[in-house]
């Protein structure tokens, strides 16, 4: 019900689900405002199966939350989801870090000549903190390029692998030649982009490619070590064990 959240009794006691849903639940007002009826009781909440239901079977339902990403998930429901394919890099959390001396190249890509010092430091006084976008149609292009020459179908790799559609989906897109995000080009074609063009985007993809490292690096913990806290026999409490879940996500996704 638009404007109604609450936690309604038995029904809670159901776990969300994604694909695998059976149930739905139902909110049965004869009349009147809907928050108030629930107060009075005069509407309840009908919990009904979507398909048969073998017994022993888990039963499953939506809170409504399956594009929410994993901070979203974990505040609001106490859980997060594994390769959440709508998680998304927080930049705003990932602090501007000296693109001087951090910086590497990427991988295929000739590292653009680095401007002096004293006009770069000029230049990041000037657009303090400025996030550097990237034409994600670029980047998809250089994926699967990189795809074909290992053999991996991309278009497959990009419907199924879910980290990978989250990461995608973070880059911070220039958007001025595109209809939408991943929605392809509106204006220039990326066969045709200039020289000029290619480096801008490769010096704002290692400066991306930075952020996200130093960002791992500030980890207080390895990625390995926080599965090991998750392997079986571990007393980890369920608050726990979602915090942990999320951690390994975000630095799964981080690393992606």
């Amino acid at each position: 019900a638009s404007g109604v959240f609450c936690l309604v009794p038995f029904i809670d006691m159901v776990n969300h689900g994604y694909l695998d849903l059976n149930t739905t639940v139902e909110l049965r007002v004869a009349s009147g405002d809907i928050k108030e009826a629930l107060i009075d009781g005069r509407g309840f909440f009908e919990l009904i199966a979507s398909k048969d239901i073998a017994a022993g079977a888990e039963v499953l339902v939506s809170y409504g939350c399956s594009e929410y990403t994993n901070v979203r998930m974990l505040t609001q429901y106490g859980f997060v989801r594994p390769e959440n394919p709508y998680d998304v890099i927080d930049w705003d959390a990932i602090d501007t870090i000296d693109t001087i001396d951090t910086i590497d190249t990427i991988d295929g890509a000739e590292s653009p000549p680095i401007a002096d010092e004293d006009d770069l430091a000029e230049e990041e006084t000037e657009e303090e903190n400025q996030l550097p976008c990237v034409s994600l149609t670029l980047v998809e292009k250089a994926l699967a390029e990189k795809a074909k020459e290992d053999g991996v179908k991309w278009m497959r790799l990009r419907v199924s692998d879910n980290r990978l559609k989250a990461a995608l989906a973070s880059i911070p897109d220039t958007g001025s030649d595109f209809t939408g995000k991943g929605g392809g080009f509106s204006g220039k074609s990326a066969s045709v982009v200039t020289e000029a063009t290619r480096r801008e985007e490769t010096r704002a993809a290692q400066v991306l490619l930075a952020r996200l490292k130093q960002t791992l690096a500030r980890c207080g913990t390895e990625l390995a070590a926080d599965e090991e806290l998750l392997a079986p026999g571990a007393s980890l409490s369920a608050h726990e064990t979602a915090a942990v879940v999320y951690r390994i996500e975000r630095k799964a996704l981080l690393a992606r």
